[in-house]
């Protein structure tokens, strides 16, 4: 592996020290310039992850260094030379990042040229979002914790530095927050789609944690039997095991993601009213039977019983209900009933081929009780 950036370290630190003659700085450029081709070439060249990591590893955190200190110059001597190194090193950073995600170090802090333009970004981006959040009635709690990410950011004192992880995460938390998306629904079932964004997104904070626990716990007094409040964790399980997460990037790292905690929060309490239930001798609420299908044989099972005229029940959203609370598949605990509806409805070719191997097998039993 070839170090690229020896000379145009050299350079910087000849201007740094007040070296500033026009040769000077058009070497810069020029150094600059190469970087984005032979570095490129130098990853492509190389046969393993492992030397992959190490070579940006070794360049990311060297660039970084460079452009603060061209930063720094630029708002003291602004020559278009170190602007445009600059800009051209802020680039190459950036390349790195979108084609090697999984190779660079999320510990190396973000160059401050980035966080100063970005900051003047998201100090719109929050007031914009905190407006649109109370004219939606958004539960004040609920906004106080989902803005936190943003005015923590903001917050933070000039100069401090934040890691490319953080980084990633705040971009990724923007983002999802860009992308709500209430439709008609009504004031209170929008704190619900509010939520499940900050858990898609990985808010993994202990403000999340508690202000989703007692919403829950309120629903669970609404039900003072141990046999309803299993209903309703039962109902928050499934919800929670559909919604899909970003994975790789958290907001705190100390912690474990915000789904995963939740589905642990609401398995203990399962557990606690499953055993005041058997304490009580009252009967437990019977366990789902798993089935060895994909979600997508089991609803186009039950869509081939229900057209060939199997069932007295004539109407299929009580079918599709049934299966839903009954049956779990192989890949969930818990079936998604829009998941199974769509399925019921519109069979794919895959489940239809799966399918068939088994009810070819299951005829060719049929044939052994025959005489």
């Amino acid at each position: 592996m070839k170090y690229e950036l020896e000379t145009l370290t050299q350079l910087v630190n000849s201007v740094v020290r007040g070296e500033e003659k026009p040769a000077v700085l058009q070497e810069i450029l020029k150094e600059a310039e190469r970087l984005p081709r032979v570095i490129m070439e130098n990853i492509f060249g190389l046969q393993t992850d492992y030397l992959v990591r190490q070579y940006i590893c070794w360049h990311q955190d060297e660039l970084v260094k460079l452009a603060d200190q061209l930063y720094r110059k630029a708002a003291i001597v602004p020559r278009k030379e170190i602007k445009k190194a600059l800009v051209i090193i802020l680039n190459v950073l950036n390349q790195l990042g979108q084609a090697f995600p999984e190779h660079c170090d999320s510990s190396v802090p973000v160059p401050q040229a980035v966080l100063d333009k970005e900051r003047k970004i998201y100090v719109n981006d929050l007031d914009t979002l905190r407006l649109r959040l109370e004219e939606n009635k958004i539960n004040p709690k609920l906004i106080k914790v989902a803005l936190a990410p943003l005015e923590n950011y903001i917050a933070r004192r000039p100069g401090k530095k934040i890691s490319y992880g953080d980084y990633q995460y705040i971009r990724q938390y923007r983002t999802g927050m860009k992308e709500l998306d209430f439709g008609t629904k009504d004031f209170p079932a929008r704190d619900y789609v509010l939520s499940n964004k900050l858990i898609s997104v990985n808010y993994n904070n202990l403000l999340l944690l508690e202000y989703c626990t007692a919403e829950i716990t309120k629903y669970l007094d609404k039900h003072p039997t141990p046999e309803g409040k299993e209903k309703v964790l039962t109902s928050v399980k499934k919800i929670l095991n559909q919604l899909p997460v970003i994975t790789g990037i958290s907001y705190d790292k100390r912690f474990q993601p915000i789904k995963e905690a939740l589905l642990k929060w609401t398995e203990e309490e399962s557990n606690f009213w499953l055993s005041k239930a058997e304490a009580a001798g009252l009967t437990a609420p019977v366990p789902m039977l798993k089935q060895k299908l994909p979600v997508a044989q089991i609803a186009l099972m039950a869509a081939l019983t229900y057209r060939n005229d199997v069932y007295y029940e004539k109407d299929k959203n009580r079918i599709i209900d049934h299966y839903v609370h009954v049956y779990a598949s192989k890949e969930t605990e818990h079936m998604s009933e829009g998941s199974f509806r769509n399925h019921f409805n519109k069979p794919t070719d895959a489940a239809a081929r799966g399918l068939r191997k088994l009810l070819r097998k299951m005829l060719d039993d049929l044939d052994g009780f025959l005489k």
